[in-house]
């Protein structure tokens, strides 16, 4: 029997046991490497400590409680060097994207092969990306200014990998994340690009957050600008990214916008999400992946 199995019998303290169990005897865990099954673990301990907590009714746990609280103190301080590793070797420059590549590539399940993927929620390269930014949940709370505009949600990591992957830019070249909240995708586009990013964010809270992180990271190439995506300059742009950051009339405007710099030259607009099916249907635009027939896959359109 393994942990998924214990995991779908009905949850009570034996089969919180026999799980804890298998845990502590799984070495896989302690594999630096093997994010993806320290953070199920962490997860089900977590569920486990609450469940306790709520169905003790008198009965002596402190054995299980400690055996679980140490298996999450073991697991936790895995996690919280390899963020600190990684975020120092980032910090003083030891990687080039396609090293730092070769690093995140082993946390996710996404290849370049993977061509027209879906990505549907997150996987372990976010976990990775968060703790190595140190970003502990997401800011609730924020209400989007506008009422077109919509709530705060990340992009899957793996989702801006296909993108860098498939879009073709160089180095010359500068990328936006329109929406861009705590800036996670302008930030990994960065990191294994080496392209120029910029992330346009109307709400000023995230947006520091944001700058906060690249700074701490010494991320030059990483701008966030505090400005409504429908009057900022994008003069310098090649690339635009969207994963719905807002709907109806303000989204039409933006895309008008960016038909006006289409005009002008060649520029790719990417998105992910629901805005995708809207991107599709822009005369101004042309799919080149086949992508725009799903949200939940990284789309690329060109300018006509």
């Amino acid at each position: 029997m393994c942990l998924r199995d214990v995991c779908f019998l009905p949850m009570n303290i034996g089969t919180i046991e026999a799980a804890l169990g298998l845990l502590e005897r799984d070495e896989r865990c302690v594999v630096e490497t093997n994010l993806a099954a320290r953070t199920t673990a962490l997860d089900f301990i977590s569920f486990a400590e609450e469940f306790i907590r709520v169905n003790r009714r008198g009965v002596d746990l402190t054995p299980l409680t400690h055996r679980l609280a140490a298996l999450k103190e073991r697991l936790t301080a895995i996690n919280t060097e390899l963020f600190r590793r990684l975020r120092t070797q980032i910090q003083e420059g030891q990687y080039t994207p396609a090293s730092l590549r070769f690093e995140f590539d082993q946390y996710t399940d996404y290849s370049p092969e993977k061509k027209g993927m879906a990505h549907v929620g997150a996987d372990a390269l976010d976990t990775l990306l968060d703790g190595i930014l140190d970003l502990h949940g997401h800011p609730e709370g924020i209400d989007p200014p506008y009422p077109d505009m919509v709530y705060y949600e990340p992009t899957p990591a793996r989702a801006v990998l296909d993108m860098i992957d498939n879009v073709g830019l160089n180095r010359a070249d500068v990328f936006y994340d329109l929406g861009s909240g705590l800036g996670r995708v302008a930030i990994l586009f960065n990191l294994m690009s080496g392209v120029k990013a910029k992330g346009i964010e109307i709400v000023s809270t995230l947006c520091d957050v944001a700058r906060r992180y690249a700074s701490r990271l010494r991320l030059a190439n990483v701008e966030f600008i505090n400005a409504d995506a429908r009057e900022a300059d994008y003069s310098d742009g090649a690339a635009f990214f969207m994963f719905t950051p807002f709907k109806g009339a303000i989204f039409q405007t933006v895309l008008d916008r960016l038909r006006q710099e289409g005009q002008k030259r060649l520029i790719k607009v990417c998105t992910y999400g629901a805005c995708t099916q809207w991107a599709a249907v822009q005369s101004w635009l042309r799919s080149v992946d086949g992508n725009a027939d799903d949200s939940f896959k990284a789309a690329i359109f060109h300018s006509n």
